[in-house]
């Protein structure tokens, strides 16, 4: 049986709301996602100092914005920068399934919403203990189901 491993290689540049409609843009007139990593690293379309800073930004912002559509990614080079950053954490949380970016987005959510509340309970579940995200999605509805989560 393998381990599911998680990937961090999110937190790395956080959303690059300045190189990703560069990124996009470069996709949109190849139409493809190879090209656009090669064209964006070659040509140093994001500006950067080295190679490996190239290699590697370029490699998280294509492994991301592959999860968007044409329209989408449209949007992204035109869009406000608010209208960027919803994109970006769209595009963030499908490459980054479940395990900690909805956790890091509730937890953003709670706190933006900056209100006092009295009666709120906080409800923590252990779901490390999974060995896949099937795993820990089967943990977290029976704590659901059995009335520990609310």
């Amino acid at each position: 049986m393998t381990v599911e491993r998680y990937r961090l290689s999110f937190t790395a540049g956080g959303l690059f709301l300045r190189e990703a409609p560069i990124v996009a843009e470069c996709y949109l007139t190849l139409r493809d996602w190879i090209q656009t990593r090669n064209e964006v690293r070659t040509a140093n379309l994001l500006q950067v100092r080295t190679a490996t800073a190239a290699l590697r930004i370029s490699k998280e912002l294509v492994s991301r914005l592959e999860h968007l559509n044409g329209a989408e990614l449209a949007e992204l080079i035109k869009g406000s920068l608010r209208e960027r950053a919803y994109l970006l954490w769209s595009a963030t949380s499908r490459q980054y399934v479940f395990s900690i970016v909805s956790e890091a987005v509730s937890t953003a959510a709670f706190v933006l919403e900056n209100a006092h509340k009295p009666a709120y309970r906080g409800a923590y579940l252990r779901l490390v203990d999974g060995n896949s995200e099937a795993e820990k999605m089967e943990m977290l509805a029976k704590a659901i189901e059995q009335g520990k989560a609310a």
